[in-house]
């Protein structure tokens, strides 16, 4: 049977590689940090996906402080917050092998294939095998989040898509992954259009007093201002990307937020990094616009409001 290790029991994790990989034929072990947190889920935990209850468990759980080896194929689905420390346990527990080890990081930091081989570099020069080992970036289009009990998972599927960088592995049964040439190309898109648009829509519901991102969707005239500013970041990554079909993402994104009505927006924005400033989502399409020297009037908008929001927050703290 194939094997694969799954670094991080959160909602990507558990909630969409662990029911992918077991639907085609995988044998999964599930790894965590926090031991409390295997034991609520190694009985089994429910997947709501668009309505839809399944119940997964997982082949085998253990923690990261216990854990002695690693299949040859492992999947990261971990903060970047908490990627160094996870990245340390790999380079300890790894052992040279016959079989090539590859390592599938679903994350949406950019060049974080480079940010892991310069961190093994770094940290382990003297272990040979580990500069060779394959990393391939998986981006998530998929809405996934912890249900209300923390355990079991939401996730909306719907319009949503599982992107893998093109690489040496690539399992051929696994049609739910579109492999892509361009990985970081694919990644500035989803970040200019489908974050960049939930962080928009969250920032001015909550400056409304609005709980979920549905009652965003009934202020027309909130709707008009993120619309607006959405319609200049899809001309921007047009000119940009112009092999591209931004039109068809743009519109695919667009139902996908627009089906998650029911994202809490207080959870959301506590699940953005606080420091927002540099952040991807805000800055790339204004950086874009830059380098083609393309006038812009609407995108602003989202960092004013991300600005005002941090303002806000630490006058709180």
């Amino acid at each position: 049977m194939k094997k694969i290790s799954i670094i991080g029991a959160g909602p990507i994790g558990k909630g969409v590689l662990l029911p992918l990989f077991q639907s085609h034929g995988y044998e999964v072990t599930l790894l965590n940090r926090s031991k409390e947190k295997l034991n609520q889920i190694k009985e089994g935990y429910t997947v709501n996906n668009d309505g839809q209850s399944s119940k997964y468990c997982p082949n085998a759980v253990v923690s990261l402080e216990e854990a002695t080896t690693l299949t040859p194929l492992i999947a990261l689905a971990v903060s970047s917050k908490a990627l160094p420390a996870v990245l340390k346990f790999v380079g300890n527990t790894l052992q040279p092998s016959n079989n090539p080890y590859t390592l599938l990081i679903c994350s949406n930091q950019m060049n974080v294939q480079q940010i892991v081989k310069k961190y093994f570099q770094e940290n382990f020069s003297g272990v040979s095998f580990l500069q060779t080992i394959e990393i391939q970036q998986i981006i998530c289009c998929i809405g996934a989040r912890n249900d209300s009990n923390g355990n079991d998972v939401v996730i909306n599927t719907k319009h949503g898509c599982i992107l893998l960088e093109k690489g040496h592995w690539m399992d051929t049964d696994i049609n739910e992954f579109i492999a892509s040439d361009d990985i970081q190309a694919d990644l500035t898109i989803k970040l200019c259009l489908i974050n960049r648009l939930q962080l928009h829509l969250a920032l001015l519901g909550k400056k409304k007093g609005y709980k979920t991102l549905g009652e965003c969707f009934s202020d027309g005239y909130l709707m008009s201002e993120v619309i607006a500013s959405y319609q200049e970041v899809i001309s921007i990554l047009k000119l940009r990307y112009p092999k591209a079909d931004i039109s068809k993402k743009a519109q695919l994104y667009l139902l996908r937020v627009m089906n998650g009505k029911n994202e809490d927006i207080h959870r959301f924005l506590q699940n953005i990094d606080k420091k927002l400033e540099p952040n991807d989502r805000i800055e790339l399409p204004i950086q874009i616009a830059k380098q083609i020297h393309y006038p812009i009037h609407h995108i602003q908008s989202l960092r004013r409001e991300a600005l005002a929001y941090i303002k806000k927050e630490r006058d709180i703290l």
